[in-house]
C-alpha cells in the first residue's frame, strides 16, 4: 500500500512556479539604439514579459500615449516592459 506524500506535489508546483518567474524576468533587456545609450535609455525587447516579481527596483517608463508621449514611473524594469505601450525605460529610480 503507498501512503500518500501530501507535499510533494506541492514542492512541485512551486518549483515550477519559480521557473516560470524566473525565465520572464532573467536580467535586464539588451542596449539600444545610440540616442538610447546616450540618454542612459534602455530599450524594452520582444517578447514582453508576461510575469515579473514584486521586486522593488523603480524605473522612469517612456510611454506612448496617442500622438505623443509620457514618462510614468514603474515598480521595475520587468514591469514596465510588461506595458506594450513602453518603448524604453531609464533605470536609476522614479521619473522626476
Amino acid at each position: 500500500m503507498m501512503v500518500p506524500r501530501p507535499f510533494g506535489t506541492a514542492r512541485r508546483c512551486a518549483a515550477a512556479w519559480l521557473t516560470v518567474l524566473a525565465a520572464g524576468c532573467a536580467g535586464e533587456p539588451p542596449r539600444g539604439t545610440a540616442e538610447t545609450q546616450s540618454r542612459n535609455l534602455v530599450a524594452c525587447t520582444e517578447p514582453r514579459p508576461q510575469m515579473c516579481t514584486m521586486a522593488s527596483n523603480p524605473v522612469c517608463a517612456r510611454l506612448a500615449v496617442g500622438d505623443g508621449v509620457s514618462w510614468r514611473t514603474y515598480p521595475n524594469a520587468c514591469s514596465a516592459c510588461g506595458e506594450s505601450r513602453v518603448t524604453v525605460y531609464r533605470p536609476g529610480g522614479a521619473c522626476r
